[in-house]
């Protein structure tokens, strides 16, 4: 869950920081929950592609898995006193830490959006 957190902190720096967003935290959580529903939607489209098993409620309610991630991510971050927690945490980490956490994150996002990208475009090429 560390990596996480991390990932939330960096997400809502980046929208104070960067953006310069009115709402670092609510962007934050929509960032975390969309690459959260990429990584999950990539493990039941792998295993509906090689085992044939489908979850009829994901294909049923499709946004309900988005919705679950951002009311999950919303509750989790929303007290003020694990913001600080986190912040703390990430604050007291060495710079080589940080780096190498840096380098996690970057990679989470190619990586997740690689593999959703390429099960979709395998998926598609065998229903053609």
């Amino acid at each position: 869950m560390s990596f996480f957190n991390y990932l939330f902190n960096r997400m809502k720096w980046w929208n104070t920081k960067v953006v310069l967003d009115f709402s670092p935290f609510f962007s934050a959580i929509i960032i975390l929950a969309v690459f959260q529903m990429f990584n999950i939607l990539f493990v039941l489209n792998t295993v509906h592609y090689y085992l044939g098993v489908s979850i009829s409620i994901v294909d049923r309610y499709y946004l309900l898995l988005p919705v679950l991630l951002f009311l999950w991510n919303f509750f989790y971050y929303r007290l003020p006193s694990r913001q600080a927690k986190i912040d703390a945490w990430v604050m007291s980490m060495p710079s080589k830490r940080k780096r190498l956490y840096n380098l996690f994150v970057v990679l989470y996002f190619v990586v997740s959006l690689f593999l959703f990208i390429g099960i979709g475009y395998l998926i598609r090429l065998t229903n053609l």
